[in-house]
């Protein structure tokens, strides 16, 4: 009977050391999270969604979600401090307002957008590649339909940043004419698919309603994602990222870091926003934001509606890091000017019809774009947009550039 005993004690000990050992890794585990939250050291996708509880987002800090589904006209958590702003009839005008327009322009365009993006944009979407958005303003939307999968967005403007306001200290005036901000800050976007350059100085900046920010967490909500925290971001002289914690709401922001869970892919994603001045006088005044543009991951890149700023000189400096850094653009004609497309180093696709520049921009024609359009369209190799991107929204001559780098 001895040997049984002692052999059943043998493997009590061992399975006892094994849990040991178990729960220390998990404790390490832990801990190496935690510090990569506070430094902002990326964690690779696979460790992502190992350490996720499924389908349960980590929401650090809730109020800021609670504001952006108030501000997207969405259905409060229960228990909302900020349940009190719904009861009046402005606000039910507004939620009903907010939900018409977006299911009119989800079904007008987004949805076309994603149909036609899992069918022209796999290769961009076949991993979690960062996406790269200059001269975005806060268009979080378009951006995430074409480029879903993607574990962070870059997204650089000139318009101000700040905290959410605090709406205790509004009169009743006050709060209803916030909401009606947020509508008519996003009409134009949602109307013509880009936000009117002259617009967004006053849109953004109203006093007490100034700030992308709210349109940002809008469009992020509104896209089926949990905010669980937002950040204020600085840059240090090496051009890594400083995030640190919103705690004021008086102050403008140099730029954000919003945190979201993507319950589809069952990831938390990130969007930062940064007001900077791209052009080379720009960045030469901020060498810290320089030195970050120089240290951005290999990406995919995306233009839109730009005013087609890379074309002109005093951006050169911009230029050769989106050639540098990006293994994929997708972009309309006021993007990187089309003769900067090396052959030998990209495969280019475009789509839909490209003819001139709107009247605004006439002096911004691409003879070269136009004849490799022109020599695909008679051989029968360019197929149409089904939705309308761009400044061409009012006519319907859309057009996108595919550049694949080899």
């Amino acid at each position: 009977m001895r040997f049984p005993i002692l052999f059943l004690l043998i493997v009590l000990l061992i399975q006892g050391c094994g849990q040991d050992s178990s729960q220390n890794q998990s404790t390490h585990l832990q801990k190496d999270t935690a510090k990569s939250e506070r430094f902002d050291i990326p964690i690779t996708s696979s460790d992502n969604q190992a350490l996720t509880t499924p389908n349960v987002p980590k929401i650090i800090n809730p109020k800021f979600n609670d504001f952006a589904r108030l501000v997207a006209g969405l259905p409060l958590e229960s228990g909302s401090e900020l349940a009190i702003y719904t009861q009046t009839d402005n606000y039910k005008t507004f939620m009903g307002n907010m939900e018409k327009s977006w299911a009119k322009v989800d079904s007008d365009r987004f949805a076309k957008m994603r149909a036609w993006a899992n069918q022209e944009l796999v290769v961009a979407n076949q991993d979690h590649t960062p996406l790269f958005y200059p001269f975005s303003g806060p268009d979080f939307v378009n951006a995430y339909n074409l480029f879903p999968q993607a574990d962070s967005y870059t997204l650089i403007g000139l318009e101000t940043v700040m905290p959410f306001p605090d709406l205790s200290t509004f009169n009743a005036k006050m709060i209803d004419n916030y909401f009606i901000s947020v509508l008519e800050s996003i009409d134009d976007l949602l109307d013509k698919s880009y936000f009117l350059t002259r617009k967004m100085s006053k849109d953004f900046q109203r006093g007490r309603t100034e700030g992308i920010l709210p349109v940002l967490c809008l469009f992020i909500v509104r896209t089926g994602h949990t905010i669980t925290n937002i950040e204020q971001v600085n840059l240090a002289e090496n051009g890594k990222i400083i995030s640190t914690v919103i705690d004021t709401v008086d102050v403008k922001l140099k730029g954000v870091k919003v945190s979201f869970f993507a319950p589809k892919d069952n990831r938390t994603k990130t969007v930062y926003y940064f007001r900077q001045d791209l052009s080379n006088s720009g960045l030469k005044q901020n060498p810290n934001f320089a030195k970050f543009l120089a240290n951005l991951p290999i990406s995919n890149s995306y233009f839109k509606s730009a005013s087609y700023l890379l074309h002109f000189p005093y951006f050169t400096d911009l230029r050769p890091i989106v050639l540098e850094k990006s293994r994929f653009i997708l972009q309309d004609d006021t993007g990187m000017p089309f003769r900067f497309f090396n052959r030998s180093q990209w495969d280019l696709t475009v789509y839909g019809i490209y003819d001139k520049p709107i009247r605004d921009f006439k002096n911004m024609g691409q003879k070269d774009l136009k004849g490799f359009y022109d020599s695909l369209h008679a051989l029968g190799k360019v197929t149409s947009l089904p939705f309308d991107l761009g400044y061409h929204w009012g006519t319907k001559e859309n057009n996108l550039i595919r550049a694949i780098k080899k």
